[in-house]
């Protein structure tokens, strides 16, 4: 090992394997009604909106190429993408380099057709936040999905963990779902 490379450049970097949209909800008032009752949109499958997921590669001349696009059609509030590691050809070789300039975009689409843009996230996992886990159970710990807000989007990674971006994880930690451990305990 050459004194330039940093520790984390020997370790491969980790490759996104699975995506999870949770509360995949269309923006819609809470206080919406239907024969003056409370309406629950969990509960009303018209209401659940196409939804499609781009894993793109930025250009150094801000060009995008698209290297995978999934779409899932009214199918849950929870869409995910699984396997994503072994879906994307030559992801493997090429990762580390790529890793750099690899984003996802989510996107919902409804039922005209129009598509809304809902989040653009860096998969470069040294830019998002770890969710800790619990040290005494040895597990990662998963929020429930009640805790997250509308479109929160979780990153599964192929060494075990998940990440966030960093807005989502300062709300689980307001909440109380997740804690930072102190340094000093190290």
């Amino acid at each position: 090992m050459t004194p330039q490379r940093s520790l984390d450049e020997c370790h491969e970097t980790p490759i996104p394997a699975s995506i999870v949209l949770y509360n995949c909800l269309p923006s819609l008032s809470s206080t919406e009604s239907k024969s003056k009752k409370w309406f629950r949109v969990d509960h009303a499958t018209n209401l659940l909106v196409s939804v499609r997921l781009e894993i793109f590669l930025e250009g150094g001349d801000g060009e995008s190429t698209v290297i995978f696009s999934s779409q899932h059609d009214n199918s849950s509030i929870h869409p995910m993408w699984n396997y994503l590691n072994e879906k994307i050809k030559d992801w493997e070789q090429h990762w580390t380099e790529q890793s750099k300039s690899a984003f996802v975009r989510i996107f919902l689409i409804d039922k005209e057709g129009i598509s809304l843009l809902v989040d653009s996230v860096p998969l470069n996992p040294k830019s998002l936040r770890r969710i800790p886990s619990d040290e005494e159970e040895s597990r990662l710990i998963q929020p429930p999905p009640s805790a997250l807000p509308p479109n929160a989007l979780l990153i599964h990674y192929t060494d075990g963990l998940v990440r966030v971006e960093a807005s989502l994880y300062h709300i689980l930690l307001k909440q109380g779902i997740i804690h930072e451990r102190d340094p000093r305990d190290a």
